[in-house]
């Protein structure tokens, strides 16, 4: 049995939510295949180790122009994780405590050298880079260029080498293109206390659930949960959109929003063209991790540094106190360097930084791991960055939205709205020039 639709959208993150209520509120009928049995994407808000914690994507700011439109239309409100009152910097010799002056200062020195020119390149944060021929030199560079020659204190460069490899979800930053890494730096308005507050400063309150589950509510698309896409073959004025189990959906238009480690797993009729295919064949860098530890007691607010050579963990922070425990997160750059489930594990960790640490449990979700991402966060390798626009011009019938195909916040939640808004405007536009 073949579904007719005008539109069928793969993915039931952020991108392809805020895709189908567009469309669908402008009376177009849209159905939504999500292969989890749920909805979100690398966005997962779920109660564990005592109360409701993100299991993936957690942080938005202001800076963010389309989740925040979200958030307001909503009327949802945000939550800043606690500030830090002390920032520890793991070392051969035991833990250094050093004041947020001082912390801040080292890893806006290191971000200077790194990725000073990024004000130069990018006068307009969301705008262009001055020319194409620059862009392309950039893109061929990487973030981890010039890491080697940083001159710094061997605690600033473990504050640097620690904050690029969980930023960047890799152990080596040389696998970042430097366009890339200049992008965020210039829409962090080019200011490192920005820039970490809009990595890991403001949760929204009732989580990213909260504001998944309200885009979903103001769509009247169909949405079909554990329904895996094996194929999308283009017919001339529609697409066959074909699952795992048989069945299938024809459409005039299809919308892609899986991550890119993950369109392997889907055969294209045409084939991906161009760039994209290449991008799609090499997959993006982002491999790292994120786990959950509840430890007995209460801790003071904190954050935390660690290198790759030190510890499978190299960030960690201080979010909630649970009936007098506390509840603290730690990111990696390397899913296979560690279990995520291993509580001893993430307790000898905690104890580089806080030695008489105690951890009660752990939890986390290995997305690396997760046949529906097969990565984190995006970040795009050195030539990446130049060839998304690509995506984005594989025929009239096929459309890519979501965080890892956008060109301004690439990897954020707010690139996967504003891309979802992109990809619905032009379905919208080509059925009004149909007409």
């Amino acid at each position: 049995m073949t579904f007719k639709q005008d539109v069928v959208i793969v993915g039931g993150g952020f991108a392809g939510l805020t895709a189908a209520r567009e469309l669908s509120q402008r009376g177009l009928s849209v159905t939504v295949l999500e292969g989890r049995d749920r909805i979100g994407g690398r966005t997962w808000t779920d109660e564990r180790l005592g109360r409701r914690i993100e299991m993936g994507g957690t942080w938005v700011h202001p800076t963010q122009p389309h989740v925040w439109s979200e958030l307001t239309r909503y009327g949802l409100s945000v939550d800043p994780s606690p500030n830090a009152d002390r920032y520890i910097v793991s070392t051969d010799e035991g833990p250094v405590v050093l004041d947020e002056e001082t912390a801040l200062g080292l890893l806006e020195q290191g971000l200077e050298e790194m990725l000073g020119d990024a004000r130069t390149l990018m006068p307009s944060p969301a705008g262009p880079f001055l020319t194409p021929e620059e862009l392309a030199i950039l893109d061929g560079e990487s973030v981890g260029d010039r890491l080697d020659g940083l001159e710094m204190s061997e605690l600033g460069r473990t504050i640097v080498s620690s904050f690029f490899a969980v930023g960047f979800q890799t152990p080596d930053p040389r696998e970042i293109s430097r366009a890339h890494g200049v992008r965020i730096t210039a829409l962090s308005n080019w200011d490192v206390t920005t820039e970490l507050e809009a990595a890991a400063a403001l949760r929204i309150e009732g989580g990213m659930g909260a504001l998944t589950s309200a885009i979903a509510a103001d769509s009247s698309a169909t949405l079909n949960l554990s329904t895996t896409v094996a194929s999308i073959t283009a017919h001339e004025g529609r697409s066959i959109v074909e699952t795992t189990d048989g069945q299938q959906y024809s459409a005039r238009s299809v919308i892609v929003t899986v991550p890119i480690n993950t369109l392997g797993r889907i055969a294209f009729d045409p084939p991906l063209s161009g760039a994209a295919a290449q991008v799609a064949a090499d997959g993006q860098a982002a491999r790292g991790m994120k786990v959950w530890a509840r430890v007995k007691g209460p801790l003071d607010p904190f954050f935390a540094f660690a290198t790759p050579a030190q510890s499978p963990f190299h960030v960690g922070q201080y979010e909630f106190d649970v009936d007098g425990d506390s509840l603290v997160v730690l990111f990696g750059s390397d899913n296979t360097a560690a279990d995520i489930t291993d509580l001893d594990v993430v307790q000898t960790a905690l104890r580089r930084w806080i030695p008489d640490v105690e951890v009660v449990a752990v939890d986390g979700h290995d997305w690396t791991a997760d046949e529906f991402s097969l990565e984190t966060w995006s970040n795009l390798k050195p030539g990446q960055y130049a060839a998304i626009p690509d995506f984005h011009e594989q025929g009239d019938q096929l459309l890519f939205a979501g965080a890892d195909y956008a060109t301004v916040w690439n990897g954020y939640v707010d690139g996967a709205i504003e891309t979802g808004l992109r990809a619905a405007r032009t379905i919208l536009r080509k059925g009004s020039a149909a007409e």
